[in-house]
């Protein structure tokens, strides 16, 4: 019973824990006493980065080394000594891609972008093709293709 008590608490310190760093990048931008300088988001931001590669390389280290020692993995590919340099090899090149698309969405997201109204819409834009369509029926003008 005592275990179950003690379980139940350490799962429920867990999601408190979770869901108040999940939440606090949100309350700091609404609550004014919660603000920070957006270094330290930076910071924080790689500083989690690393966590997450770290975590992946002691999971996945020793099915990789299971893996890439198979004898006839081996003698196909000549890999020799190098298990531990190609696995962290591939953590950090999904690190640089995931770094590479955050910094791309960034920087798509600091572009400043017109606020669109119903009225500044242009009115040849604002039909799709199967309205054109039916204002040519309705004004009784209509093309025919010519099968030639």
């Amino acid at each position: 019973m005592r275990e179950l008590r003690t379980n139940s608490l350490t799962i429920l310190a867990v999601i408190l824990v979770s869901l108040c760093a999940a939440s606090f990048p949100t309350l700091s931008k609404r609550i004014s006493f919660l603000r920070i300088p957006p270094i330290v988001f930076f910071i924080g931001k790689h500083f989690r980065t690393g966590v997450i590669l770290s975590t992946a390389f002691t999971h996945l280290l020793q099915d990789a080394f299971e893996a890439l020692r198979n004898p006839i993995v081996r003698a196909q590919w000549k890999i020799g000594k190098h298990t531990g340099l190609i696995v962290l090899g591939s953590l950090l090149f999904i690190f640089l891609i995931e770094y590479m698309s955050t910094a791309y969405v960034d920087r798509l997201q600091s572009y400043s972008s017109p606020t669109v109204t119903p009225g500044s819409i242009p009115r040849n834009l604002s039909h799709s093709r199967n309205d054109e369509g039916d204002q040519e029926e309705a004004s009784g003008s209509h093309k025919h293709l010519s099968n030639s």
